[in-house]
């Protein structure tokens, strides 16, 4: 037998191995595809969400005595409460859910980290655009509401709350609300270590300050958060709940780009405001049951089954449209875009209610703390005449709340305003001002000697001005000498400021004036128009389309805006949403004149087409199917409607796309390699002859590979030459080839196996009946590796059984041929010296009881020649051995005694 087949004999037992294991793991395998759309696990690998399971993991732990049915409980009782407010007309219920109620929540943003290199040691910009990101979406300011359904718009909600970072530290000293903490025993943090070890040695008072935690958390989790609680705990005797309280994100989830350095669908700063969610009573919108059945609570957030990710914008899980935009789903951050009017009246109800939240929108630290002001003050002139009058402003620095100036001479003497009053100085004489001002942490006196000066009989005189053009800001008229005078002419206020756009073009007069001197002299100012400039583009683009050209009179200016470059608008650069394109122009004058349009760029349609599998030439045509929306177009060369004719493109890899436009005009195409496969030919090796006793062959002769062979004795691509039978069997073969359905057939041939029989050649000799080309003999079983004749010369007494081999197969094994080298007649000493219980049962006692000195073996042997016992005996007077014989079969047993003088034999019955 060739090696090749005992090869196939193994492998065929592995493969049997292998059936059994699979179909002992199949209801597993069920259970885990069954289980696969529950997984918390993004198709990259990250876990979007951990809060569930780390409030589940407390709940066992005893550190969150609440359960979710007692907070839904206390939810439902508080917003019976509010409803009930409002409908009574209580102008406290009102005020608490008024749009234009602003709930400011304090934040310290604490950074873990190991090393001061550590990428997840971010730079402070990355955090403040994290709090950027968070005031815009719990406004409804944040710039992708473009992309909210039209269906969804409607109950887009606009939760009115915005994010601070503190300025006042716990001890009331200033901060940036931004604080690092270096743990130099460990880099990455699980969620339990994570609660036990960083947040009780971090935290700030969560009555004061919202904690949210940034680090290199491990097994991939982007953040979680801890739920409100209803309880009424309070909030530092909450004991773990305190410690605990806030968010936790992965240092690559903060903020967004360009400060936020890392790439990926997380880099938004999305999760936070996933997180915050929670923290403020929101749960996922798949109600975390997986079915739909499940709720979030919220009745304008369409039911589903399980998380979202990617964006699915077609998705539709429970008899309509999943709300994949929505921030508590498990989307990119890209994706998502609202909340809904539900959603915020739950965390409104959070806010005004649970203690910890609600104790937030009293706490003062987002106000810087107050320092010893500086003061420090300026005025108009410094020169004036009898009954001349000056304006001062107040330039203290650190927050003074209270003045006090001091003005001797003038009238009024004093004032407590931060901007006092004009005023006047009727005598002549050189006067001191002071000024005092003052907060919680102190005061401070500034007293200016000869700040103001009046003298009589002065000259008014007047500097040339300036030419302006139409749209240049407000200017501070100056150039009247000495100071204190006051400006007057078109388009002057009373303070001395010059506006162009109320003086229009031309030119004006303008006159200074000494009071009390009764001196005055004017000065020309020229007004140049503002050139005219047009700005010329669509009103709507779609983002595929090719950049398009600007258009501007007068040319020579400059274009700006998102997507702009130079004179071209590209619609891709500039992302989907509304886009405001400028021009500016500068004429010789140094005028500008500005114009600006908006342009929307439309998202493209949401289209679907299936990969075609390859399909074979011979088909002839195919038809495509699959592409939605439905209503498209079917496009590429040889595709007329939705039937590509394959001879038309020939055998190859060719693109098939699928077209849709959508009712705003956007139209996109999805292509699809499609491979057409010429017709091949398939080739067989054909292995030499089979035997019946041949172990099973496995069918892998076949190029191309990996199709279905049917025919006599095959099963499961299996050949079983015992049960095909002796003959020539045809065997089936059917393959797909790149989509090219070939068969062809080749034939197996099965010799039955011969027969072998051993016969005695002489006194001393055995020869194997049948001929064949080689022989293999055994004695009691074992190879005897050096007798490959026909014929053997026994030198030991024994069983003898002999195999041959053919041109085709091996022959049976030969049934056991007992030889007997010399023996003794058994009637002149066996039935004397050896004794036996025969026939015998489940034990075998055999005596010895005559006297030898020389050693001896007994073996007894089955009717097949098979060896059942075999011990060594050093034969003296009266020894017994006792065999077990409980588990041979019924039949007739042959026992040999041998020793140096030959064999002797007795024939034994079990019954």
């Amino acid at each position: 037998m060739s090696n090749g087949r005992w090869f196939y004999s193994s492998c065929l037992l592995g493969l049997c191995v292998l059936v059994m294991i699979l179909g002992w793991l199949q209801p597993a395998w069920s259970q885990g595809l069954q289980s696969a759309k529950q997984r918390a696990t993004s198709p990259e690998g990250f876990v979007r969400c951990a809060t569930v399971d780390m409030m589940n993991a407390m709940r066992s732990r005893g550190e969150w005595p609440e359960t979710d049915e007692a907070f839904e409980e206390w939810m439902a009782t508080k917003q019976a409460e509010t409803k009930a407010r409002r409908q009574g007309g209580f102008s406290q219920g009102r005020a608490l859910e008024s749009p234009e109620i602003i709930y400011t929540i304090p934040v310290v943003v604490h950074i873990i980290y190991q090393n001061e290199t550590d990428v997840w040691n971010i730079s402070d910009q990355q955090v403040i655009s994290q709090i950027q990101v968070l005031n815009e979406d719990f406004r409804r300011l944040n710039a992708d509401t473009v992309n909210t359904p039209a269906g969804f718009v409607g109950v887009a909600g606009y939760p009115n709350i915005e994010f601070c970072l503190a300025r006042r530290d716990t001890l009331g000293q200033n901060t940036t609300g931004i604080i690092r903490h270096r743990f130099q025993q460990q880099a990455t943090w699980t969620t339990n270590t994570f609660n036990s070890t960083v947040k009780p040695a971090t935290r700030w008072n969560p009555n004061l300050y919202y904690n949210i935690w940034i680090a290199n958390l491990s097994g991939s989790i982007l953040g979680y958060a801890q739920f409100p609680t209803g309880s009424g705990l309070p909030g530092l005797s909450g004991g773990t709940n305190a410690n605990t309280d806030g968010i936790v994100l992965l240092y690559s989830s903060v903020g967004r780009p360009p400060h936020n350095p890392f790439s990926g669908p997380y880099n938004l700063g999305r999760t936070a405001t996933h997180e915050v969610g929670h923290a403020l009573g929101l749960k996922h919108i798949w109600g975390d049951g997986f079915n739909c059945s499940a709720t979030d609570y919220c009745a304008d957030t369409p039911p589903s089954d399980a998380a979202n990710y990617g964006c699915p914008l077609t998705h539709a899980s429970c008899g309509g449209l999943d709300m994949v935009q929505n921030y508590m789903d498990y989307t990119n951050d890209a994706c998502m875009n609202l909340f809904t009017t539900n959603q915020v009246a739950r965390m409104w109800t959070v806010l005004q209610n649970s203690p910890r939240r609600n104790s937030l929108l009293s706490s003062p630290v987002c106000t810087p703390p107050d320092v010893v002001p500086a003061a420090g003050f300026i005025n108009s002139g410094d020169t004036v005449c009898p009954g001349g009058s000056l304006q001062f402003s107040d330039t203290s620095l650190f927050r003074p709340n209270r003045w006090r100036w001091s003005f001797p001479g003038g009238v009024p003497s004093l004032d407590t305003n931060q901007i006092p009053l004009p005023v006047r100085y009727d005598s002549a004489g050189v006067y001191s001002v002071t000024l005092i001002v003052s907060n919680s942490a102190g005061s401070d006196t500034l007293t200016r000697a000869g700040a103001v000066r009046v003298l009589p009989n002065q000259v008014a005189v007047f500097d040339t001005l300036n030419d302006r053009c139409l749209e240049s800001r407000p200017q501070l008229l100056s150039g009247g000498y000495p100071r204190g005078g006051q400006y007057s002419g078109l388009g002057v206020d009373s303070n001395g400021w010059f506006n162009p756009s109320l003086a229009g073009v031309g030119r004006h007069p303008i006159e200074y004036t000494l009071q009390g001197c009764l001196s005055r002299d004017t000065a020309w100012l020229r007004v140049w128009p503002t050139p005219v400039v047009s700005l010329t583009a669509p009103a709507e683009l779609c983002r595929n389309q090719p950049s398009i050209l600007l258009v501007a009179n007068p040319a020579g200016g400059q274009f700006s805006g998102p997507g702009v470059q130079g004179n071209l608008f590209n619609a891709q650069s500039a992302g989907i949403g509304l886009h405001v394109l400028r021009y500016s122009f500068t004429d010789a004058r140094g005028c500008t004149g500005l114009d600006s349009v908006a342009v929307r760029v439309r998202a493209l349609p949401v289209i679907s087409f299936p990969q075609p599998l390859p399909v074979c030439l011979s088909q002839d045509s195919l038809t495509l199917i699959g592409g939605l929306p439905s209503g498209g177009q079917y496009v590429g060369n040889g595709v007329t409607g939705s039937i590509l004719n394959l001879r038309v493109i020939g055998a190859g890899t060719h693109r098939i796309g699928y077209t849709y436009g959508d009712s705003l005009g956007c139209r996109d195409t999805l292509w699809r390699n499609l491979v057409v496969t010429q017709p091949g030919t398939v080739s067989f090796s054909i292995p030499t002859p089979f035997c019946t006793g041949d172990p099973n062959w496995i069918l892998n002769n076949a190029i191309p590979g990996g199709g279905q062979y049917i025919g006599p004795g095959v099963s499961f691509g299996i050949f079983n030459p015992a049960q095909a039978g002796p003959g020539i069997h045809r065997i089936q073969y059917t393959v797909n080839d790149g989509g090219c359905l070939l068969r062809d057939s080749f034939n197996l041939r099965v010799v039955a196996q011969p027969p072998s029989e051993i016969r005695q050649y002489s006194s001393d000799s055995l020869w194997s009946y049948y001929q064949g080309n080689r022989y293999a003999w055994f004695h009691n079983g074992n190879l005897l590796p050096s007798d490959t004749g026909r014929a053997i010369r026994p030198i030991v007494s024994g069983s003898y059984t002999v195999i041959y081999s053919t041109d085709s197969c091996s022959s049976v094994s030969s049934p056991p041929f007992m030889f007997f080298v010399t023996g003794i007649p058994e009637s002149s000493n066996m039935p004397n010296c050896l004794q036996a219980n025969n026939p015998f049962g489940n034990q075998l006692h055999i005596r010895w009881i005559c006297t030898a000195s020389d050693p001896r073996y007994i073996t007894i042997l089955n009717s097949l020649g098979q060896i059942m016992h075999r011990e060594r005996w050093n034969i003296s007077e009266g020894f017994t051995s006792i065999v077990n014989s409980s588990l041979w079969p019924q039949g007739v047993y042959t026992m040999m005694l041998e020793g140096s003088k030959g064999m002797m034999t007795m024939q034994l019955l079990r019954h």
